[in-house]
């Protein structure tokens, strides 16, 4: 099976990092893997992620037509028997060149909560018509997808994102990783890993911040990660006296050892697709607080590999952070739960499998409706 995967850059972040993920376990089942991408930006992934998957890069110079006349030959060409595109405007390139390029199955893939509108809601309005599905990470994305753009639910796979095993276990003890970040040993740690966007909602961890220093006067907080919301965030800690206790630690490459930091980790966002910081919280044992956005049942149950609360309650979530910090016990067992539940349905060999058994179904089905009309 020859496979596409077309993806806009691999600038660090999920989307990204799970393309590689899957190039490499596709490969290892025996594909032709072929990662086509169009932007070299700095900050990227090291593409020997990727594994034995063949790299193209192929620049988006000139208008937007020539790029996408330039992919189509591309497809055309090389002769796919799938492609499948991640994220919003790499799948409407991606899909449609695939489409007129005759590739036999075309999956566009969406990461997060669909909520686009305008132009770019009509191309994948129009794109849904053509394509063979979608592949998406959560069954709470799914349901946006057919909402958004009128997807056929039939048609949508949920293959969730995997983690790599032990990529983020550290070396390091809590209390070593504490001394690396300049923390007290016995420091009491909750962090936040994401990009600083309004979507991340970090306005609430500093909220919940605020109120758990109210119980925990010695309780330090992690903001882990970069992004437009960096400048407004520190006004807001300065503006609720706890400049002291928060370190915006910009973007972290050494994610492994800021969790072993770690007591507590947090999602604040109102929506998310699956949120990937709650997975590698849980991989290493540490338990994890999210808001209720549409899918997080997916990730974390309530009382078992943590705790969920009302979204943009920054109260609730600090009584539960309180509750955690307080119970060594119940750190303990709700993160061995996340231990179990990451190797059950988020690794590695697991998103293979059910990608490849995707991609192979769909491709026997288009084999059979050509073997049909040529009759």
């Amino acid at each position: 099976m020859r496979i596409a995967i077309v993806i806009d850059s691999f600038v660090r972040g999920g989307a990204e990092r799970q393309a590689l993920y899957a190039a490499r376990e596709l490969a290892l089942r025996g594909c032709e893997v072929e990662v086509i991408y169009y932007y070299e930006l700095p900050g990227s992934y090291d593409l020997a992620l990727g594994g034995k998957a063949k790299f193209t890069y192929l620049p988006k110079r000139g208008t937007y037509i020539r790029f996408f006349f330039r992919l189509w030959r591309y497809l055309k060409r090389n002769r796919f028997d799938v492609v499948h595109a991640y994220k919003s405007i790499a799948c409407i390139y991606g899909c449609a060149a695939a489409a007129l390029a005759g590739v036999p199955v075309v999956f566009g893939g969406y990461r997060e909560q669909y909520t686009l509108r305008g132009v770019a809601r009509l191309g994948h309005r129009l794109m849904n018509r053509f394509v063979t599905g979608w592949i998406v990470n959560s069954r709470g994305i799914a349901d946006t997808l057919v909402a958004g753009i009128g997807a056929n639910p039939e048609r949508i796979s949920v293959v969730y994102n995997g983690i790599e095993g032990g990529a983020f276990a550290s070396d390091l003890s809590p209390e070593q990783a504490r001394e690396k970040l300049s923390l007290p040993p016995d420091a009491q740690v909750v962090s936040i890993i994401g990009r600083l966007r309004p979507e991340k909602n970090h306005e609430m961890f500093l909220r919940m911040a605020n109120c758990v220093r109210r119980e925990l006067p010695s309780a330090v907080f992690l903001v882990v990660g970069d992004g437009p919301m960096e400048s407004g965030l520190h006004k807001l800690a300065a503006s609720l006296g706890i400049e002291d206790a928060v370190r915006f630690l910009g973007l972290r490459d050494d994610i492994g050892d800021l969790l072993a930091a770690t007591d507590v980790c947090v999602v604040t966002s109102p929506r998310e697709g699956l949120a990937n910081s709650l997975v590698e919280a849980m991989s290493v044992g540490v338990p994890v607080i999210s808001t209720d956005y549409t899918g997080v049942e997916e990730v974390v149950s309530d009382d078992v590999e943590g705790f969920v609360v009302p979204r943009d309650d920054a109260e609730a979530m600090a009584a539960r952070v309180v509750l955690l910090l307080a119970d060594d016990s119940l750190r303990k067992r709700m993160g061995a739960a996340g231990i179990k539940r990451v190797a059950k349905q988020f690794g590695l060999g697991v998103m293979g499998g059910r990608l490849h058994q995707v991609y192979s179904d769909h491709l026997q089905e288009a084999r059979h409706r050509s073997r049909g009309r040529s009759r």
